[in-house]
């Protein structure tokens, strides 16, 4: 069966951007930013060969003006007390 007339999507916001006025029943988002979006019920990740955590990236830039207090959020965001924290926001911290 062909499913691309069937399935909507985006390229420049969410699915909860469209999804009020979308016509579909099921939405593949990254957690974090389905969880809590109004009309969802997130009902649980994805099969694991389908479920591939999507990376961020974090960037210190040369016209910051306060470069140690950044440089000290990046630490704290990949160390290993940062992770309980990223994950209640359903996000999966960095992997060495």
């Amino acid at each position: 069966m062909e499913l691309h007339h069937l399935t909507p999507t985006t390229a420049s916001c969410s699915y909860f951007g469209v999804s009020p006025k979308a016509d579909f029943d099921i939405g593949i988002q990254q957690t974090n930013i389905m969880v809590g979006a109004p009309g969802t019920e997130y009902v649980g990740p994805l099969p694991g060969y389908l479920n591939d955590p999507c990376p961020s990236s974090v960037a210190l830039l040369k016209v910051s003006k306060e470069p140690e207090a950044s440089r000290a959020m990046i630490q704290f965001m990949i160390s290993p007390e940062a992770a309980p924290l990223l994950r209640k926001t359903h996000v999966e911290p960095a992997k060495p």
